[in-house]
Formats: structure tokens, sequence, C-alpha cells
């Protein structure tokens, strides 16, 4: 079983209680929700998932372990798109 791959603030999970908003198949009125998951052209079980409270994670085993780099995004950003290179990276990405 994954972690949660969003901040999953129950302050933020309070759809009932938000003045009448009607929930559409969108989840736009939802907060802690990933928005992206985008797969890396290049490496096999390679994935990056961006979420709607400012989390980025990635995984290099197809899903089994998650790695939050988060760092240094402001909290609450809603990360639309993630942009994995088109090259191979891998030998630059094991040395950070």
């Amino acid at each position: 079983m994954s972690l949660d791959l969003t901040t999953n603030d129950p302050e933020k999970q309070k759809q009932g209680d938000s003045g009448g908003l009607t929930m559409d198949a969108t989840g736009a009125e939802n907060y802690c929700t990933v928005i992206v998951i985008s797969p890396a052209a290049t490496e096999e079980g390679v994935l990056w998932t961006g979420s709607d409270d400012g989390r980025v994670h990635i995984t290099r085993n197809g899903a089994d372990n998650w790695t939050d780099v988060s760092a240094g995004i402001p909290s609450g950003v809603w990360i639309t798109q993630i942009q994995p290179s088109n090259k191979n990276l891998s030998s630059i990405i094991k040395r950070v």
C-alpha cells in the first residue's frame, strides 16, 4: 500500500460544509487530491505525481515506494502539470 501523496489535511476536506458547492466530476471543489500523474518516457517504472496542495512525489519502482520532492514548493500550490524530461537522466538523478 502506498502512502498518501497529498497533505491529507482534514481542514481542507470539508466539501459538505463549504457553503453549498456542488460536487462535480472534476473534483474542482476537492482538496488533497492528486491532480497529475506523469510517467517518465525514458525510464520504466518512473512516475511523478502532483497534487492540489503543493505536493510532488516520484517513484522509481512502479509505485512501490515514493519520495516526496516537494521541498521549496509553497504550501497549497496546485501542481497541474509535470513534464518529465525526454532525455535519460538516470545517472544525474542517482547522484542527487
